[in-house]
């Protein structure tokens, strides 16, 4: 079927091939369409690969000559629900935080914005639910204890993670990986 996909850009077919493949098609097609010397040399680097576990090492990207570019800026409204957060409970959290340390660090891997970014980093960091808000009743009361600061990365990567693990555990996983 993927072949009768890219039929629908051959020129020289008579028929009209598939018409509902995906976008990234027409790319494949006008990358390879006049250069089956690259189509090949592309071809035999995938069947040299073998398995999933040896594609990130050995993958190589070939030079096509060709700047990637994509439209972006496009004004999109968007309409969704989303949990209401109190910013005033995050302030007070690292309000705390700094009252007992004197700086801020993530509760993870200890990165200090302000000792990295000087002036710009002073009082960043994020706030983090100990338990997500999607999983507690609606109007439930934030305690500070409920909360943890950690840098973005570490927030990122927590949420990422199914199930998501606690601040100890991702501590755990962040240490043994001699991270920094």
């Amino acid at each position: 079927m993927k072949i009768c996909n890219f039929l629908r850009f051959d020129p020289d077919y008579n028929g009209v091939g598939l018409s509902r493949g995906n976008k990234l098609e027409k790319e494949v097609w006008d990358t390879y369409y006049d250069n089956p010397s690259l189509l090949k040399e592309v071809a035999l680097r995938i069947k040299s690969i073998g398995n999933n576990d040896q594609l990130q090492n050995n993958i190589k990207f070939i030079e096509i000559g060709e700047t990637e570019e994509a439209s972006e800026g496009k004004i999109l409204l968007k309409l969704h629900k989303y949990r209401e957060r109190s910013q005033s409970i995050v302030r007070k959290k690292k309000s705390l935080e700094f009252q007992c340390k004197g700086f801020l660090e993530c509760e993870v891997c200890g990165f200090n914005f302000e000792k990295h970014y000087g002036e710009y980093g002073q009082g960043f960091i994020e706030c983090h639910h100990k338990t997500p808000l999607h999983k507690l009743p609606p109007n439930r009361k934030t305690l500070l204890d409920d909360l943890s600061l950690i840098c973005s990365n570490c927030h990122r990567i927590i949420h990422r993670i199914k199930p998501m693990p606690s601040i100890q555990e991702l501590r755990k996983i962040v240490s043994s990986k001699g991270v920094q």
